[in-house]
């Protein structure tokens, strides 16, 4: 009976996953109130049309050298399997997708954890379900984020080639499978690609097999990696197709490394700046004895997949050392990691022996007490984000001030060119081409000062684009200030004709870059 029971217990809290996140979806929002959603849904479009990997709502529609493919494809592809009924639209079905990706990542998780960190059957389905269900990772199942699908294919590859320095055997169909679905990681999400190397490691170093299947696996693990250099040099080809001015939202991953990097003392300051950000992250989130022992917690689990062909531990190394030296806040690249690391958390609570002290039978009890500390800032705080739909409210005010940009956006010509900050959203809501007005400054992220004033970096992007509107919510803004800054300048590179007063401070005026 029990053996029936693991087998059909990570199915069953995968359909409870699922009918939480159909029962708390929210109303239907645009696309693009996250930014990146829109670009993937754009190059899902174009993918679609048959106009090839490529922005369509960027001037030009330049090459997509940011954003790894394989997520756009599955978008594409599962739009095209969207029923012709009136009732779905393509953006709820495509949301009814990447639910569907969550709630089936909860299978391979649940399964990992009991294998690997013998978690029983309750604890592993309730710690993947959670990870999939607390607050932070509902803003990316809620939207059209890449995480679902990463989830997915990061807990079949650990199930499937996860067995540490080999305490079960691999037959031959599980390792093909596990080399398939590991090369297809950094196509996902880029910072996936020391899992990817992490199982070529494991299957290139085989020594206890005969010499025809060790070298079998080796060239398997070469043939790993062609996808991942692929995409490289589709990368290296394409990357001078996007502006100078939109390399900071568009711009290839070593190229924005390259301009917010500048030397090895900037880089030490970057891996103590990205330490802090990981430290008050798990803070905010389980308070100071709760940080402290979660995290704890997490590193015993890990210590528990010791073996330098883990590759569990390898990839999830890996993936942290990337977050260490990579220049954005990390809080938003833990949520590809959410269910490992929930799980090794249980899986370190649960390998810690009973003390001298304690009678063996109170240990359940001790366990017990010890997981409160985390949780209880972390369950306070989501119930109180299930309850005011925490995930949804920066989605709605988001809407709400662009909405009457969009309204406004309606009402011009076709073939204009508009840049404003939110410019997927806008081009998603419009059909207009639209670019960035002010793209970031990677440096500025980590309190440095920025290589290119706002100034400079709004008539770099005018000159882009050559001529259009910049349309701002906000004319009190960064963006705002760049623009009066610039109409100050009549002799400037970039000269401003009329000017549109929308609701509020939001406003849009026409320009033209002198060439």
């Amino acid at each position: 009976m029990s053996g029936r029971v693991e087998r059909y217990a990570p199915w069953a809290f995968a359909l409870a996953v699922l009918a939480v996140l159909g029962a708390t979806r929210g109303p239907a929002l645009p696309v693009g109130v996250f930014y990146d959603d829109g670009i993937y849904v754009d190059l899902a479009k174009a993918i679609g049309s048959g106009n090839g990997y490529h922005h369509l709502a960027l001037p030009g529609a330049p090459a997509g050298v940011h954003y790894p493919p394989l997520y756009p494809l599955w978008l594409a592809l599962w739009g095209f399997l969207r029923p012709p009924v009136d009732a779905v639209g393509a953006m709820g079905w495509l949301k009814i997708g990447n639910a569907l990706l969550a709630a089936g990542c909860i299978v391979p998780w649940t399964r990992w954890g009991m294998r690997r960190l013998q978690l029983p059957w309750w604890l592993a389905g309730l710690g993947a379900a959670a990870a999939v269900l607390v607050v932070p990772a509902r803003a990316v199942t809620s939207t059209l984020f890449s995480e679902p699908l990463a989830w997915l294919l990061l807990g079949v590859t650990f199930d499937l080639a996860d067995d540490g320095e080999g305490d079960r055997p691999l037959d031959q169909r599980r390792i093909v499978a596990a080399a398939i679905v590991a090369a297809l990681l950094p196509l996902a999400r880029t910072i996936l690609l020391p899992v990817t190397l992490a199982v070529a490691w494991r299957f290139g170093t085989e020594s206890a097999k005969p010499v025809k299947l060790r070298q079998r696996e080796a060239t398997l693990a070469a043939f790993m990696l062609i996808p991942m250099l692929a995409w490289s040099a589709w990368t290296r080809q394409h990357a001078a197709e996007i502006p100078a001015a939109w390399v900071g939202s568009y711009g290839s991953y070593g190229g924005m490394w390259r301009e917010a990097v500048t030397g090895a003392g900037d880089l030490v300051a970057l891996v103590a700046h990205q330490a802090t950000g990981l430290w008050h992250t798990a803070r905010a989130a389980w308070g100071f004895p709760g940080a402290v022992l979660g995290i704890a917690l997490t590193l015993f689990g890990i210590w528990q997949l010791r073996g330098w062909r883990s590759v569990a531990l390898v990839g999830t190394a890996g993936y942290f050392a990337i977050i260490l030296i990579w220049p954005i806040p990390p809080d938003r690249f833990l949520w590809g990691m959410l269910p490992p690391v929930t799980l090794l958390m249980l899986g370190g609570l649960r390998a810690i022996p009973c003390p001298t002290f304690m009678k063996c039978r109170y240990r359940p009890l001790g366990l017990t007490a010890l997981l409160v500390i985390p949780m209880y800032r972390c369950v306070p705080l989501n119930v109180r984000g299930y309850r005011n739909d925490g995930w949804i409210v920066p989605q709605k005010r988001e809407a709400e001030n662009y909405a009457p940009l969009v309204r406004w956006g309606w009402t011009i010509p076709k073939d204009a060119v508009v840049l404003t900050a939110n410019d997927p959203l806008f081009a998603q809501a419009t059909g207009l081409t639209s670019a960035p007005l002010l793209t970031p400054d990677l440096r500025e992220t980590r309190g440095l000062p920025p290589l290119h004033s706002a100034i400079e970096r709004v008539a770099s992007s005018a000159c882009a684009a050559g001529e259009g509107w910049m349309a701002v919510v906000d004319t009190l803004d960064e963006a705002g200030a760049a623009i009066r800054a610039l109409q100050m300048v009549p002799s400037g590179a970039v000269r401003f004709n009329r000017t549109v007063h929308l609701d509020g401070a939001r406003a849009a005026v026409h320009f033209r870059c002198r060439p």
